[in-house]
């Protein structure tokens, strides 16, 4: 493998990746490298646009642009577009209490749930109904394919509406056997198959919620997700070996 080509700020997991995949370097998205890049050579974990890059990105799929549209756009924006597919967000379902997040954010930071559809700012927040999660997940796709999940543990004192992330004492575990898991009993594997966000990237992850209907709700698509156990980067790689 040539590059990996990732956010600016986002090093520690593509340094692991680096050195999992035997990469040649890192290129930042913006960054002061800018090499020619190869949509079928490099792992990409940023999609600036393939013409004006500065330089045209060679072997990108037809879906290039709609990903790299989708890659630039505010959360807010990116549920809509999840949504206009077979995705179901929490837009799709009634809720009496809403989240609040700020247009651009990432974890759990600036989290908060009213009951009131109208206390947000427009200008620099988005709201959402608050889906009354039973389960949480997060899905790696790998060359388009479902290959790890994880399982999110809450901590003690997290209750459906809250934002279940370590500030709140809640981790991640791997989920082993997908088969026995409630999110196996969703439509969200067979949604997802449809959607290029998913399909056509190199390696993407997707936060799921469920509820104990089996109903599913996807909050986010993270394009440059923390990956650091060993198992799952060995996923990785032989993911890539055999693609």
């Amino acid at each position: 493998m040539r590059f990996i080509v990732k956010p600016s700020k986002f090093r520690r997991t593509p340094l692991l990746l680096k050195t999992s995949l035997g990469a040649d370097k890192l290129v930042s998205v913006p960054g002061r490298y800018q090499p020619t890049l190869d949509y079928s050579q490099d792992l990409f974990l940023a999609f600036p646009k393939a013409i004006g890059y500065p330089n045209p990105i060679e072997n990108v799929p037809e879906s290039y642009e709609e990903i790299s549209t989708f890659y630039r756009a505010t959360k807010s924006g990116q549920r809509r577009m999840l949504l206009s597919s077979s995705l179901k967000t929490p837009e799709a379902y009634a809720s009496s209490h809403y989240v609040v997040r700020p247009l651009h954010h990432f974890g759990g930071h600036d989290y908060r749930v009213t009951d009131n559809p109208n206390d947000y700012d427009p200008n620099t927040q988005y709201i959402s109904p608050a889906f009354e999660k039973w389960r949480e997940y997060r899905v790696l796709f790998i060359k388009g394919r479902p290959l790890i999940t994880l399982r999110k543990k809450p901590g003690p004192n997290s209750d459906p509406f809250s934002a279940w992330n370590h500030t709140s004492g809640s981790y991640f575990q791997t989920v082993h056997q997908l088969e026995a898991s409630p999110l196996s009993l969703t439509q969200f594997f067979a949604d997802a198959a449809n959607v290029c966000v998913l399909r056509d990237t190199h390696l993407i992850a997707a936060d799921v919620l469920i509820n104990r209907r089996f109903e599913y709700a996807v909050t986010e698509v993270n394009f440059a997700p923390a990956i650091t156990i060993p198992a799952n980067l060995e996923v990785i790689k032989n993911a890539f070996a055999n693609s």
